[in-house]
Parts: structure tokens; sequence; C-alpha cells
């Protein structure tokens, strides 16, 4: 669950690779990752370029009709199907290919930011702000927002506790404190 990465920009091939690069660099992957997309027209290049044969990827393509998903296909494109079982497995999370942890937190995100909300009156006067904005909840999002989806018995945990990168939720005070902390 956790938010490892964001770009403020355009879908473009450039920006997906830069963001799939930092994702990979931010992440330190170990075994066989598993990556889930939509049917964006890049994913599928840069993944097979940066990364090769080295994950399981599959992609989790929605058809809809008057604002309603008619159709959902999955389609395993990098590795097998004895691979893509085991992943999904080690996961502990679904059973099949999904997208829905990425659309809870495009949800999230979108509630908790009126620069992104849909059909707004608010808007970022620059992309700096906007890209500060983000960064912002994303620390949120990771070090200081308890999930319900991560408690175990009484203690409801933060993504960056799940992945082992802190102890404890943190508190604004704690990330505003950080050294080198910037909202360039």
């Amino acid at each position: 669950r956790l938010w490892a990465g964001s770009l403020v920009g355009r879908r473009s091939y450039r920006n997906t690779k830069f963001m799939l690069n930092d994702v990979i660099l931010r992440g330190h992957l170990v075994g066989l990752p598993l990556i889930i997309t939509d049917g964006f027209e890049y994913y599928f290049g840069v993944i097979r370029r940066l990364i090769g044969h080295a994950c399981v990827y599959g992609q989790v393509i929605k058809t809809r009709r008057n604002n309603r998903v008619v159709r959902v296909e999955r389609r395993l494109k990098i590795g097998t199907a004895r691979l893509l079982k085991d992943a999904l497995l080690e996961s502990e999370d679904s059973e099949t290919l999904n997208t829905s942890f990425v659309e809870r937190l495009n949800l999230t995100l979108r509630q908790g930011s009126a620069y992104l909300r849909r059909r707004s009156p608010c808007h970022a006067r620059c992309e700096d702000q906007l890209r500060g904005h983000v960064e912002l909840l994303h620390c949120y999002y990771n070090f200081i927002r308890p999930h319900r989806g991560l408690k175990f018995g009484s203690v409801c945990r933060t993504p960056a506790m799940q992945a082992g990168l802190v102890t404890k939720p943190l508190s604004p005070s704690d990330i505003f404190a950080a050294r080198g902390f910037s909202l360039r």
C-alpha cells in the first residue's frame, strides 16, 4: 500500500519512463515484482525496456459505456500464468489482476486535495505549486495517516510502518524537521 512515487505532468512516454525508473530506484525491488497497470499505451514498452522479464506484468483494461464499466479484460503481458498465480498469492491482497489499490489511492488524493478534485473551482497557479502540494499529500499518506487496511490487532499502521521505513506514525513536525526536506 506504499505510495512509491509520483510525477506531475502529462501521461507521455518520457514521463512514464521517468516515473517507473524513479519507483525502481526507490523501491529496492527484491525477487520478481508484480506490476499491474491499466491499458495506457506506453506502460508495456517502458516496463519491457527497463525491467524486461525480471517481473510479472499484467494489464487490467476496462471498457466503459455511458460512464459505466461493462467489461473488464485482464491480460498477462510478461511472465507465465504460474508466476502470476504465485505473485498474486504472495501479495496477500487479491487472487486476480486488479487496479483497485491505485484506484483507491487516486480517490484518496482527489478527496484530500482541492487541486485534484473533479469539477472543482480550485486550481494550482503553477506546476511547482501543484508538485509541492502532491509531495505533502505523499508524506501524509505514507508516514502520518494510519490505514484501516493495515490494522493488525489494535494497531493501525501507516504504509511506511508496514514497509519497515519507520516504527511509528510520524507527526507533521517530524516531517518538516527531517533533514533534507524540501517542497521543490
